[in-house]
């Protein structure tokens, strides 16, 4: 038997999964992605036994070139051992192996083994997967069934059959991958699965609302104010509807009213993340870590529209968004998303195209042609559009600024042109790994600090994402990184092995130090920055919600004060994004967009991570409920209800 999907993306193929089981049960996985110059090659050997791997024999690399040979076995003796990027160990205990590193195609087996026992599968090393059907009707000429898992990662995942065959057409994990008769179905097919998961999570956001709509009143809490620093005396906050409407100590019950006890924690106004990429997961996952506000870096545009549609109408839990337009250049590097161009010409009608549909910014990415920039960037400007993203291939920051950027996107992008030569390529892994070559650079040296006084005087700012170069540059195999350190027992099983893992590529143990030299170095570049006035955002690149906590502890770690990082993610990202006449503080007439956290995070900026109740657009939500609904252990308890 033999199966063959195609990996899309954008409507775009950009890699192909085959699996061969051959007359006695031994099947062979090939999966090969080409995406935005990375992407996984894994060779997979895989025998099964009444419907359970007993030999799995993982081989090639992952997401940005790091080293995979994963084995997992069982022994005669019926023990299961298992060696892996994340872990090693032998268990008596029965269950499907989990892989740390494995094409998609292993959700195939695990659905398989749900139906075919009617139960919930048990996995190892842990945890357990529940399969749920979900019809999606007629797709793309075929009555397509989808079957939802729950229970391995955060981001929907579901497999793709023939309702009536059987036959398997496709699996969406993040990517989709699809039956070559499917291909040109992909945009209807990735249609009907975003409607099909907004409808599961919309159920979560059901159970965990506390309060929508009428009055909300919000007991004994201590407001912090990012513009004084400081945080308040006990106050009691009133909501009507999506607005503040009283803030003070005496405040009388209006009847009806549902009532919150504050319990003298700290209400923050709402966080932004200022690199996201939204979908249905996420949206609650950022509600659920007390992020209210993100700025959309880039996505397909038809699904991010009719999700922040969702959004708006109250069917779905979300931040409130701002997208920026992603623009890319054709090449065999590209990411394909949003406008993927060939000219000029088609550069500035994608410019137009999102002027017209109100965004506030471009995004400008690793392929596009630099001799476009600067004729880009006055049409964006000319649009009342802000010109941000990616320094293009072959091009440095210094030349981004002066054709016309507002702002550059993630702090490799600014570190990358002092230490690359001008023909080196980074819309490859190139972009990652020669950070290592930072261990060496001098803060102090001409051509760093006539960067950073350019960036000064033309008011260019900086999107850091910290937490994603930590992620990436620190990784170590078997090994729970700082990062992950204070929420990684929070995940289900499948986030807890993909985080102990190695992403970088690398040769020895120096170029390891070397990595972990470099990302010190790059604090030293943000606080740096700090000090010169040069402003920063915080960003993630990451849809978990928790690592905004993460971006916050960094800035502080590089040394930024707990009360300047809070203000940075409140006040000043919405001032940033013309939003702060409605939002970045707590006050009577702005929108019912705050969060109560157990602890101070002004002192101690950790407790930002203790989310116990997020206000978003007035709707009073619970993040225990959130997390319990992803299978997450929460961070905080929910605050007592009552009603007046």
């Amino acid at each position: 038997m033999t199966v063959q999907l195609i990996l899309v993306s954008n409507g775009e193929p950009v890699g192909s999964l085959s699996a061969d089981t051959d007359p006695d049960g031994l099947t062979r996985i090939v999966y090969e992605v080409d995406n935005n110059g990375r992407g996984a090659r894994l060779a997979e050997t895989l025998r099964l036994d009444a419907g359970r791997p007993v030999r799995w024999e993982i081989d090639g690399t992952s997401l940005m070139g790091g080293t995979v040979h994963e084995r997992f076995a069982i022994d005669p003796d019926g023990a299961a051992r298992w060696s892996s990027q994340a872990d090693e160990g032998t268990t008596t205990a029965e269950g499907f192996y989990l892989p740390a590193d494995a094409s998609p195609y292993g959700l195939v087996l695990l659905v398989e083994r749900a139906l075919a026992t009617g139960r919930p599968v048990p996995l190892l090393p842990a945890g357990e997967v529940a399969v749920v059907s979900v019809p999606l009707g007629e797709v793309g000429g075929r009555d397509v069934e989808a079957f939802a898992l729950t229970g391995v990662q955060l981001r929907p995942q579901y497999v793709l059959r023939d309702r009536v065959t059987g036959e398997l057409l496709g699996i969406a994990d993040g990517e989709l991958l699809l039956h070559p008769d499917l291909v040109g179905a992909a945009a209807e097919i990735d249609a009907a699965l975003q409607r099909a998961t907004r409808r599961r999570f919309a159920a979560i956001s059901r159970e965990a609302t506390l309060h929508q709509g009428g009055t909300l009143v919000v007991r004994d809490v201590r407001i912090f104010d990012p513009v004084s620093g400081q945080v308040g005396d006990p106050q009691t906050i009133v909501v009507d509807g999506r607005r503040i409407t009283g803030i003070g100590p005496d405040i009388a019950v209006p009847d009806g009213a549902t009532i919150i006890d504050g319990a003298g924690r700290t209400a923050i106004p709402g966080l932004h993340d200022m690199h996201a990429h939204l979908d249905t997961s996420s949206a609650l996952l950022y509600i659920a870590a007390g992020v209210t506000n993100i700025r959309d870096m880039g996505n397909d545009n038809d699904a991010l529209a009719a999700l922040m549609g969702a959004i708006e109408a109250g069917d779905v839990t979300g931040p409130s968004t701002v997208p920026a337009g992603f623009i890319e250049g054709r090449s065999a590097h590209a990411m394909r998303m949003g406008h993927v161009v060939e000219s000029l010409d088609e550069a500035l009608a994608a410019v137009d195209w999102y002027a017209d549909r109100g965004f506030h910014a471009i995004k400008i990415y690793n392929s596009f042609t630099p001799d476009w920039v600067a004729e880009t960037a006055v049409r964006a400007h000319d649009r009342g559009m802000r010109v941000q993203g990616h320094v293009p291939a072959f091009m440095d920051a210094d030349r981004a600024i002066a054709d016309g950027y507002d702002e550059i996107t993630h702090l490799n992008q600014l570190a990358l042109g002092w230490v690359l030569e001008p023909e080196e390529d980074t819309r490859t892994p190139l972009r990652l790994t020669a950070l290592t070559r930072v261990a060496d650079l001098d803060l102090d040296s001409e051509r760093v600090q006539r960067t950073m006084t350019s960036m000064v005087d033309g008011g260019v700012s900086l999107d850091v994402t910290l937490v994603i170069l930590e992620q990436l540059m620190l990784s170590r195999a078997r090994t729970v990184i700082p990062a992950h350190e204070p929420v990684i027992e929070h995940f289900p099983a499948g986030v807890r092995r993909y985080r102990r893992r190695t992403y970088v590529p690398y040769r020895d143990q120096a170029e390891l130090d070397s990595y972990e030299t470099a990302f010190r170095c790059l604090q030293e570049i943000v606080v740096r920055l700090h000090q010169k006035g040069v402003k920063l955002w915080p960003g993630t690149d990451d849809g978990t919600g928790v690592t905004v906590h993460r971006e916050l502890e960094l800035f502080v770690d590089a040394g930024i004060s707990p009360v300047d990082t809070l203000r940075i993610a409140t006040i000043e990202c919405a001032e940033h994004l013309h939003r702060a006449e409605d939002r970045g503080t707590i006050e009577v007439g702005k929108a019912a967009d705050f969060i109560l956290v157990d602890g101070d995070p002004t002192r101690s900026i950790r407790d930002i991570r203790n989310v116990a109740l997020t206000v978003a657009e007035g709707r009073a939500v619970s993040p225990e409920r959130i997390y319990r609904g992803f299978g997450m252990v929460p961070f905080a308890a929910e605050p007592g209800v009552t009603t007046g």
